[in-house]
């Protein structure tokens, strides 16, 4: 084990924390946009049952249809709020998932590079050791 996979474990722990939190948030939006979608039907459905009842006589009050089509509007605007926080929220995630992400794959090449010379040292010393017990020529370890 080399000296930096510590740094790359907690690194890539940090990653992937990040990376379901902004999966989170995600879903959240993913949540809203299927809400506001059922609310767009629900409100769709009422409107061509206002307009039935009203063609066959046995409407109900218009202010209770004001009413009715003031709170869809009000919750449709609730939902579009909601949406806009999420959506500067996931920026945010995102942001932080990208710079864990991009750390992680600084430490693992840390952690390659620093593999890369124990074993080019360990060939050297195995070389060095060979060389001096005569099985090598002084030639290869130039290599």
């Amino acid at each position: 084990m080399n000296r930096f996979q510590r740094l790359v474990d907690l690194r890539r722990i940090r990653e992937e924390t990040a990376a379901m939190a902004l999966g989170k948030i995600q879903a959240g939006i993913q949540k809203i946009q299927e809400e506001m979608a059922g609310l767009d039907r629900e409100t769709a459905t009422e409107k061509h049952l206002a307009k039935e009842n009203l063609a066959s006589g046995c409407a109900l009050p218009p202010q209770m249809y004001e009413d009715f089509f003031r709170g869809q509007v009000w919750r449709q605007r609730r939902m579009e709020e909601r949406k806009s926080r999420l959506q500067v929220e996931a920026e945010a995630a995102k942001q932080a998932w990208y710079g864990a992400r991009t750390l992680l794959q600084q430490a693992e090449k840390l952690a390659q590079k620093d593999d890369q010379l124990r074993k080019k040292g360990e060939r050297r010393k195995e070389a060095k050791e060979l060389d001096m017990i005569g099985v090598l020529g002084a030639s290869t370890l130039e290599s």
